[in-house]
């Protein structure tokens, strides 16, 4: 049900953390711009750098949040599956609790099922 969604996120991310790569990549590279350059191309890579800080900062903060949506989604994912399969279990056992009524007497029925619940 939330798969899609899920799968799409997933995608997001990886998106996003490659964009962060290169992002880190271009500021390592300002940053030796920086250091080696004359006064007046500083201002102007100076500049060039804060903007790069300040939309990484962006793309940091949608990730996080994109990272939380997946951590969400999962959890739900795993909630919907274990409500499934105990769904699943509880069929089986009342299919296997009225095959046993129909073969077995009251009496034996009982036996198994005491015998059973003590074996747990």
């Amino acid at each position: 049900m939330h798969q899609k969604e899920y799968d799409n996120l997933i995608l997001e991310v990886k998106e996003l953390r490659g964009k962060l790569v290169r992002m880190d990549e271009q500021l390592l590279e300002y940053r030796q711009l920086l250091s080696k350059s004359d006064a007046l191309f500083k201002a102007e890579i100076f500049k060039e750098y804060k903007a790069l800080q300040t939309d990484r900062a962006k793309v940091r903060n949608e990730l996080k949040y994109k990272n939380v949506r997946v951590t969400e989604l999962q959890r739900l994912m795993s909630f919907e599956r274990k409500k499934e399969r105990e769904k699943r279990e509880d069929a089986f056992h009342f299919k296997f609790h009225d095959a046993a009524k129909s073969i077995l007497s009251d009496a034996d029925y009982q036996l198994i099922l005491k015998m059973v619940l003590e074996s747990e």
